[in-house]
This record gives structure tokens, C-alpha cells and sequence, in this order.
């Protein structure tokens, strides 16, 4: 809330700054109030034991609309979403000052949050405050997850942005399970005004509108941190495959030194050191390619090359190019850290390369280098 209120502050007119704010700082408002001692500190100071309920109340309808708005001002520009948000507050402004009228006109004794809900509802004054509070906070959410299921659509038609997409979904969901936890509550309502009282269906009220809230901020909050997941999870397949590649890697690079720009160090080494990691992986999958031209121009195709795929459930290409690296380490033996004189230098070879692969390494090729590095560890001596 402090880090959007910064961003507020240096951005005043940005709309949809100031509802994220909303939307942060009204849920947390109620939490706060809902705690123990502050509803005590509350209730003590103002002489009233259900103001902070009623503070409670206030804040979750308060949140049904800055959700709304929120997602209105994503969907759209501010002036273009301006009217209909201005009839929404006027709205819900008349749904609070009426709760609020309601609120100090009712008689009830009891200071449990639970209880007090009990006794307002066999009231027609409480039960009728109940009702507004439960229609407003039903309003809102309904105008929220009809405004999420519509964008996410629209993101969906465009095929971007997926945690977006998925955000909208989330909050839709969630809003749909906090309209669930409307209707149980205006059913209980009605169940006291005939002179019944289930208590299964506060139970399950609570439980709705907790996994209701839970959903929602998930869903508002997915689109901040979900692209940093698609990050992280890429970050962790690049370090996974560069270390894969690495026995691969210095079995070349000690038959053809001039190939590669740094000398083969361990694993450790490699995991260790994984700073620039996408250029990393680039540049050992061209000097992977680098050696394995090398190799096609020296060595011969092997015999026997589809048994040894089949017994290693790999495919053949990947065996014969493992067998012909395997081949060319066996001839290079007795000229180590020289290159065969009948290739050229290692320029010639890197050249040559360059003319055969492009710079950037695709998918397929990483997973073909995958393979061809676990062929060549399986490989029988």
C-alpha cells in the first residue's frame, strides 16, 4: 500500500493508480478493523459495540467497487469508463448512507460480530439493513466478474498477455463465490424473520466469502507477479540445459580447443556461474554445433547406429552424431589441445559453422543437444 501510495503521489492524475490504491487499502482496512483489539479499541471509544462491524461492512462493499472500477480502467481509457463509474459510486454512496441511517436504528445488545447478525436479522430494521448491505456487496461483485469474464475474453481473442487472461478469470471466480456468500446470508436473513435459524448456513457464508476474497486477490494480483513466474521458470529451464550440455560441451572443446572462448571447468563451476545465462546458453550451443561440424567432416558414418538407438530409446541421428563424436575422440587422442590439421584452423571451423546455424539457438536444437549429450554419456565404451 506505501509502494502505491509513492507511485500516487509522484502520479497523481493516473487513474488507475489511485484504484489499485483503493483496492489495496479498503481490504486492508477491514482486516485491520476486524482484528480483536482493534474492533475492542473501536467499540470502546465510540460507545457503540457493532461500529466496527458496520466499519466492516462498509469496507467490503467498498471493495466490491474499487475491484470493479479497477478492472474498468484496465479494460478501458479513464475518460471513456468515467460516466459509468461516477453512476456506480453514486450507487454505492446511497447504499452505505442508507446502511448507515439503518445502522443507528436498530436495537440489539449483542457484541459478538455472529450474534449481532443473529439479532439484527429478526428485526425488520436489521434484517433490512442486512439486506442492503448484502444487495450492495452482491451488486458489486456481480458487475465484477461480469467486467472480468468480458475482458478476459477480449485478452483471450488477441492471444496475449496470458496472466492477465488468467487474472480475470481468478477474479471472476472469486467474485462469484463472495455472491454465494451473499445469497446464503440474505437466506438466513429471511430464515429469521419466519423464526428459523441455521446456523450450517453461516458456516458456509464464512467459508464462501474467505475463499471468495482469497480467489479475488489472487486474481487482482496476477498480473504484477505472474509474468516474474514465466521468468523464473525459464530462468530454471536455461540453468537446467547449460548444465545438461556441459559434458557434451568439454568432450568437444578437448578434442577442438579453438571452438570455445573459455576453458571446460566442472559442473559445480557451471551452476555456480550462471550470471548472463541466456547468452551463456547461446554461446555454448554454437560452440556445441561448431564441434559436432568439426566431427561430421572427420569421421565416418558409424555401422550398428539403430541398435544402439533402439536399446537407448533415442533417436538414430542423435546415436550416429554421439558414435561419430565418440569416433573423432579416439582419432584426436595423440593430438590433444591441437587441432586436425586437415579441418584449418579453428576459425575455419567456427566459420564455417556460422554459414550452417544461425547466432540465436532455437528450441529444437537445444532439445536435440539435450539428447545427444545423454546418447553420448549412455554410449558402451
Amino acid at each position: 500500500m506505501a509502494y502505491k501510495g509513492i507511485a500516487v503521489r509522484r502520479n497523481p492524475r493516473n487513474a488507475r493508480l489511485w484504484a489499485v490504491l483503493f483496492t489495496i487499502a479498503v481490504p486492508a482496512t477491514g482486516i485491520t478493523i476486524a482484528t480483536d483489539g482493534v474492533y475492542s479499541a473501536i467499540a470502546r471509544v465510540s460507545g457503540q459495540p457493532h461500529l466496527p462491524t458496520l466499519l466492516m461492512y462498509c469496507c467490503c462493499v467498498g471493495y466490491s467497487i474499487s475491484a470493479f472500477i479497477m478492472t474498468l480502467l484496465l479494460k478501458m481509457p479513464a475518460h471513456l469508463a468515467k460516466p459509468l463509474i461516477v453512476r456506480y459510486i453514486i450507487f454505492f454512496t446511497l447504499s452505505i448512507t442508507t446502511m448507515i441511517i439503518l445502522f443507528f436504528n436498530i436495537r440489539a445488545d449483542e457484541a459478538d460480530p455472529l450474534g449481532m447478525e443473529r439479532a439484527y436479522a429478526q428485526s425488520a430494521v436489521g434484517g433490512l439493513f442486512l439486506l442492503i448491505f448484502l444487495g450492495s456487496f452482491a451488486a458489486g461483485l456481480i458487475a465484477e466478474a461480469r467486467q472480468s469474464l468480458q475482458f478476459a475474453r477480449q485478452v483471450a481473442a488477441t492471444g496475449g498477455r496470458p496472466w492477465l487472461q488468467l487474472g480475470l478469470q481468478y477474479t471472476a471466480a472469486g467474485a462469484l463465490l463472495a455472491i454465494s456468500y451473499c445469497a446464503t446470508k440474505a437466506l438466513s436473513v429471511v430464515a429469521a424473520w419466519v423464526g428459523l435459524e441455521i446456523r450450517a448456513i453461516d458456516i458456509l457464508g464464512t467459508i464462501l466469502v474467505m475463499l471468495g476474497a482469497l480467489t479475488m486477490t489472487l486474481g487482482l494480483t496476477m498480473p504484477a507477479w505472474g509474468p516474474h513466474c514465466s521468468s523464473a521458470k525459464e530462468t530454471l529451464r536455461q540453468a537446467i540445459t547449460y548444465v545438461q550440455l556441459h559434458s557434451l560441451w568439454a568432450e568437444l572443446v578437448a578434442q577442438y580447443p579453438g571452438i570455445a572462448l573459455d576453458k571446460p571447468q566442472s559442473r559445480l563451476v557451471d551452476f555456480a556461474n550462471l550470471r548472463d545465462l541466456g547468452y551463456r546458453l547461446n554461446r555454448r550451443v554454437i560452440e556445441i554445433n561448431d564441434g559436432i561440424l568439426a566431427v561430421q567432416s572427420q569421421a565416418s558414418t558409424p555401422e550398428q547406429s539403430g541398435e544402439i538407438a533402439i536399446q537407448l530409446k533415442l533417436p538414430e541421428g542423435v546415436v550416429q552424431t554421439a558414435m561419430r563424436i565418440r569416433e573423432a575422440a579416439r582419432v584426436n587422442s595423440n593430438r590433444r589441445n591441437q587441432f586436425n590439421p586437415s579441418l584449418g584452423s579453428p576459425s575455419a571451423v567456427e566459420h564455417a559453422a556460422s554459414e550452417e546455424r544461425e547466432v540465436e539457438a532455437t528450441v529444437d536444437d537445444i532439445g536435440w543437444l539435450v539428447q545427444l549429450a545423454t546418447a553420448l554419456r549412455r554410449l558402451p565404451a
